[in-house]
């Protein structure tokens, strides 16, 4: 009988905290699909970069680290120009 109550009180302690997990990352959940976006849209480069490179990682690291870095710093600076173009009045 202990070992019971032991079992259902620690399986509404998990329940609990992943309730609580849960709601606590729901400000976040944009960051985790973008993340899988962007896992979805360089894993072919990866896959590429591993035939092609098969005795070294850093190359492969390297190759995919500088793509994302290349990606993101793009699509902000698009954003950017964007933003000031909507922005900008007829004088500035």
């Amino acid at each position: 009988m202990k070992k019971a109550v032991k079992m259902a009180l620690a399986l509404l302690i998990i329940a609990v905290l992943t309730v609580l997990i849960a709601y606590a990352t729901l400000p976040y959940l944009n960051y985790i699909f973008g993340a899988l976006i962007l896992f979805v849209i360089f894993r072919p480069l990866y896959h590429f970069s591993h035939k092609k490179t098969k005795d070294s990682e850093a190359i492969r690291s390297r190759t995919c680290n500088n793509n994302f870095y290349f990606c993101c710093t793009g699509s902000s600076l698009l954003s950017f120009e964007y933003n000031h173009r909507r922005n900008r009045t007829a004088f500035s």
